[in-house]
């Protein structure tokens, strides 16, 4: 995120400052943007800092919040190897027809691409190991 930051003071400094805008900040800002979006999904899973229903999720007894677990795990693996899928082939089809940004930069669009279904597979394997735990709480307690 400071890399980003300090792309986009850049930009901001040469545009306003010496009037020579940058031809690549604000692409290579969006390209990274992107990638932090995604990419700290899996942390975030990790560490249960997704928003959830605390008030509730509390009230329930350990077994009950097993279960509760397992299915919003189940669905959260199921939409995101949806975006897997999807993404996956959007990816092979940039790489396929040699597609490329419309801009002076012209990056090869099967790079961005491929970060979604790279940082997704994070998330799915993520989402399998709590999915383990929540099995072993929700049955075995």
């Amino acid at each position: 995120m400071l890399f980003m930051a300090l792309i986009i003071f850049y930009d901001v400094g040469m545009r306003y400052l010496f009037n020579r805008p940058t031809f690549w900040a604000m692409e290579v800002s969006e390209y990274l943007l992107v990638y932090l979006a995604f990419a700290a999904a899996a942390g975030i899973q990790d560490r249960k800092s997704h928003i959830k229903m605390d008030y509730f999720h509390n009230k329930m007894s350990e077994t009950a919040r097993g279960y509760i677990d397992i299915i919003i795990y189940l669905g959260m693996v199921g939409f995101a190897s949806a975006i897997i899928w999807t993404s996956a082939r959007m990816t092979i089809i940039a790489y396929q027809y040699e597609s490329s940004s419309n801009s002076t930069l012209e990056v090869p669009l099967w790079l961005p691409y491929g970060l979604v279904p790279l940082c997704m597979t994070l998330l799915v394997l993520q989402g399998a190991i709590d999915m383990a735990k929540a099995f072993k709480k929700g049955f075995f307690q």
